[in-house]
Parts: C-alpha cells; structure tokens; sequence
C-alpha cells in the first residue's frame, strides 16, 4: 500500500535476472487514486516533485508520443550501474482522478533498452487510459 489521502496506491515491482550474478530488469510502477480530479492535480505534482527533485532530471525524446494521459511527464537521469552507463527513467501521468508512475533502469544495448522502456510506457498509459474510461461508463 501507498499512503493516498482520501484514496488509495498501490506500488508494483518488478525486477528479473536470467542467472545468479547478473544485472537485471527493474521496473516499478505506482498507482494512485484520489478522491476528486482537483487532489489528483496535487498528487501528480507531488509524485512529479518527489520522482524528479532536480533540474538534472532531463526530458526524453525517445519517449515523447500521444499520451493518453490529462499530464504527463517523462524524465531521465544519467548514471552507471556495475560499471554500466544508463539512464534512470520514470513518468508521471494524471488520468483524471488516478496518477501513476512507471520507473525503470534503462540501458544502452542490454537488459531493458530505451525502446523497451517506451513499449512498457506505452502499454502503461493506454492500461490507465482504458481504466479510467471503463470506471467512468
């Protein structure tokens, strides 16, 4: 559980390695439902504050596309991991009155690359989306 004021979160991980020894696969992904669209609004930019507290945090290109989302931002912080370069990657995007964020440690040529990491977006944000419209009908 994620503390949600009024609401409710959920957190999922997931993270995977073919062989003891490796580096892996990490991916988290947060959920969260507010009460009404106005604390959604708050929420999004706290999760926005939280998740990217620095102008290092910078935009990504390869992962601009038509969101489905009511705000959506996707940032990028370079690092290395076991000696290898890479970029830490999360989104944060408002769907109404439910705000998620996707998380990921993205590579350049192994494990989970950049277009990897935009499929798994992509299929976040269209989930979300189709969520929020069913509860709506």
């Amino acid at each position: 559980m994620v503390p949600v004021l009024g609401g409710e979160g959920r957190f999922l991980w997931f993270n995977h390695t073919s062989a003891r020894g490796e580096s892996w696969i990490n991916i988290g992904e947060v959920v969260l439902v507010y009460p009404d669209e106005e604390q959604a609004r708050e929420g999004w930019a706290k999760q926005r504050e939280k998740y990217f507290p620095s102008e290092a945090w910078e935009e990504i290109p390869e992962l601009v596309f038509p969101y489905r989302a009511d705000e959506m931002e996707v940032r990028r912080l370079e690092g290395y991991v076991n000696g290898f370069h890479h970029h830490a990657c999360g989104a944060v995007g408002r769907y109404g009155r439910v705000v998620i964020v996707v998380l990921g440690n993205v590579f350049d040529d192994r494990w989970l690359t950049m277009e990897e990491f935009r499929e798994v977006l992509e299929a976040a944000d269209r989930r979300a989306a189709e969520a929020v419209a069913a509860v709506q009908r």
